[in-house]
């Protein structure tokens, strides 16, 4: 691959054992104010749209802090802010969405291909658009979390190229602890951020993308982002969101070897 930040998208391998543990998709909006209505009326058409496949719905309650100033310049005492969460899920919970009054979050921890995360990108978004009509989009982001552990971490040499596992080989791989790497590049698409390293028992980076477990790890995360606004359109949304995970899989081909893919499908 000539340079993955800017190549055409490449054709898609299918992997029998990915190392990919989570995905994510998040869009941000302009504030509709009744999808706040914790009696739920303000999303029940939206609701009736999506329920055949996400059947499973439960409220909560997120909190967070607002800062002012007053006159004379002083911080003010924060202000406590809590607003609904409306949780949808599959069956079996392999998906799940949320959605408050300004940004709808896509995840699944069983993915298959980008082709199903669009479909259910284009449901929920056309639902969203209809039901509830958004005036403008302002953020898109895709990230994927990728862990190799066991046999593939004490092959990390032979799985990962070098600019990406850089003092996880020997002779500092035995005393390496912890390492922990980020990068931010310009995309056609608009910005690219990577995060990746070595994670001893017990540790993480980002508990709700990589929750602690009790093995050493190294995890590779790749995200990408459009922050430029738009009118809110579900077919351009999902438009963007091609070109994004296009963009991510271009990098994560160039970050592992023909070796791991093999291995993915051995």
């Amino acid at each position: 691959m000539a340079n993955p930040l800017l190549d055409a998208a490449l054709e898609a391998i299918p992997l029998q054992t990915p190392p990919l543990k989570r995905a994510v998709l998040a869009v941000a909006f302009s504030t509709v104010l009744k999808i706040v209505d914790t009696s739920g009326a303000g999303i029940a058409g939206f609701q009736d749209r999506i329920r055949h496949e996400y059947p499973i719905m439960v409220q909560e309650q997120s909190q967070s802090l607002q800062f002012q100033l007053s006159e004379d310049g002083q911080v003010q005492p924060p202000l406590v802010l809590v607003q609904p969460v409306w949780r949808f899920s599959s069956k079996r919970h392999s998906w799940r969405f949320s959605l408050t009054r300004e940004q709808i979050a896509i995840e699944v921890d069983e993915y298959t291909h980008r082709d199903d995360l669009l479909s259910r990108a284009s449901l929920v978004l056309a639902a969203l658009s209809e039901e509830l009509a958004p005036d403008e989009v302002t953020r898109i982001g895709v990230r994927y979390v990728n862990f190799l552990e066991g046999r593939r971490l004490e092959n990390i040499g032979a799985f990962i190229n070098p600019q990406f596992n850089a003092f996880e080989e020997a002779p500092y791989s035995r005393a390496l602890r912890i390492s922990q790497h980020h990068i931010e590049f310009d995309v056609p698409e608009g910005r690219f951020i990577s995060r990746w390293g070595i994670l001893p028992p017990g540790a993480t980076y980002d508990p709700i993308m990589a929750p602690p477990v009790n093995t050493r790890r190294y995890f590779l995360d790749l995200d990408a982002v459009d922050e430029e606004s738009a009118g809110f359109s579900s077919d351009e949304i999902v438009n963007k969101v091609r070109a994004l995970t296009d963009r991510v899989y271009n990098i994560f081909r160039s970050v592992v070897t023909e070796d791991l893919l093999k291995d993915c499908n051995a």
